[in-house]
């Protein structure tokens, strides 16, 4: 029952923790920030506050993720015959992706200023490429392919 318990709880937590980061981290990006450039002119301090702020919470969301990420699969691995090649590179490839929104993010916190680029003409290939890699797009994209994986994982296995 307590190990039940447990495993629910680690659940919760991994999922709230994954709906609070992205879903804050894009209310945050496209919506929040651009609005304060806007009305308060950039960069600003109230931005920077904020800013700030909001990186303390996605720290301890992502440490949250990674802490019950690898409770959850270790839970996974004790279970016999639980685990074969298909999980192992469905896995491999959700954690491949974690760690580039984590990269987006990352890149994206450092900047106060949203770029409002919608087009890439007049940019060289290298920027294009930083555009298409780690713009917010691709952040958006990369979560709801994040969702996909999980829920193939718990409905594969």
């Amino acid at each position: 029952m307590a190990q039940e318990f447990f495993h629910i709880l680690v659940t919760w937590t991994h999922i709230i923790a994954s709906v609070i980061w992205i879903g804050g981290s894009i209310f945050y990006f496209l919506i929040l920030n651009p609005v304060l450039n806007r009305v308060l002119g950039s960069p600003n301090d109230v931005v920077k506050i904020i800013g700030r702020e909001f990186s303390s919470i996605v720290k301890i969301c992502i440490s949250a993720l990674i802490v019950s990420g690898v409770i959850m699969l270790l839970n996974r691995l004790v279970v016999p015959n639980s685990v074969d090649y298909m999980y192992l590179i469905i896995f491999s490839i959700k954690i491949f992706v974690f760690i580039w929104m984590i990269l987006i993010i990352t890149r994206h916190r450092r900047s106060t200023k949203i770029v409002t680029r919608t087009d890439t003409k007049g940019l060289t290939f290298f920027e294009k490429i930083d555009y298409y890699c780690f713009g917010y797009s691709t952040l958006v994209l990369l979560a709801i392919f994040v969702y996909f994986l999980s829920s193939a994982l718990r409905i594969i296995f």
